[in-house]
């Protein structure tokens, strides 16, 4: 028998309100004969979602408004009363989970707005323009100045063989004014100078981390997200359900229908009617 087929009749005896809600949905599914693996596809829950539900694990799940709706999704997938389930599931939540989900602690801050058609506001100025061609040329001229001056004064060669154990103890050798090092040289004149006359940093930035998205899909509507390196992490008509999603900041966001969806940037709710007109939405949203 199909899955859905066996999630769409349960024996009364699974309704009892004196069974706890998650050994009632663990008991539910078992008895359908449906795996964690096989509820998770069928439902758009993380598989790890569904094992805190049937352990009643609630600080394992996202915040209460997605957990209540995990809830209830699972509980229409195996054939429960939606409204039961509910009713249980808000009775058991601890209070302190609540409260905590209350308690803004970093709200996060959209890096943009609606976009709306605008006049531009920038005026082109040729006296920029001027002054930024006069310090590309003199820079060039100091920088031709430093380069010929340099190899007018270049010192003979000198041998710069180094012994065995200065190679391995990264020895350097100090001859008219030049530094050579196995981990890295710098070459220049008495002056600190290199050969081009400019300095050479080789640090390397940090690359950012990356954020979760916490999907909440109510009703069928369309959904776009992009992250910054330009790779669609969603895309096109989503179906009912929660899906958990990760990129790199900051992330496009357009939404056909605002209120059939439910957004969390790092487990922060985002408020999505702010930045909704007509009921759309298309905003950068970053930590």
């Amino acid at each position: 028998m199909d899955t859905q087929d066996n999630a769409r009749t349960l024996s009364p005896s699974f309704e009892s309100n004196g069974m706890p809600l998650g050994q009632r949905l663990r008991q539910a599914r078992e008895a359908k004969g449906i795996s964690l693996e096989q509820a998770s596809s069928h439902t758009h829950i993380l598989k790890r979602h569904l094992v805190a539900l049937e352990a009643n694990d609630f600080a394992a799940l996202p915040q209460p408004t997605f957990a209540r709706g995990f809830a209830q999704s699972y509980a229409r997938f195996l054939g429960l009363d939606k409204d039961a389930i509910t009713e249980s599931f808000d009775r058991e939540y601890p209070a302190q989970l609540k409260e905590s989900a209350n308690i803004v602690r970093a709200p996060v801050q959209p890096m943009g707005t609606l976009q709306r058609d605008a006049r531009p506001t920038l005026k082109f100025n040729p006296l920029i323009l001027v002054g930024v061609l006069v310090a590309l040329a003199l820079a060039f001229f100091v920088f031709r100045t430093v380069t010929h001056a340099h190899k007018d004064t270049e010192p003979q060669p000198v041998d710069t063989t180094l012994t065995p154990q200065e190679q391995v103890s990264g020895a350097a050798i100090d001859t008219t004014g030049s530094t050579f090092s196995n981990s890295g040289s710098a070459i220049g004149d008495a002056t600190g100078l290199n050969s081009a006359g400019s300095a050479i940093d080789n640090g390397a930035s940090a690359a950012v981390g990356a954020a979760t998205l916490d999907v909440l899909i109510k009703n069928p509507t369309t959904v776009n997200i992009t992250d910054a390196t330009g790779s669609a992490i969603m895309q096109g008509q989503q179906t009912a359900g929660t899906y958990s999603l990760s990129g790199q900041p900051p992330f496009n966001v357009q939404i056909d229908n605002v209120d059939r969806v439910g957004l969390d940037l790092n487990k922060q709710p985002i408020k999505l009617s702010q930045y909704a007109q007509n009921g759309q939405a298309n905003f950068s949203l970053a930590p």
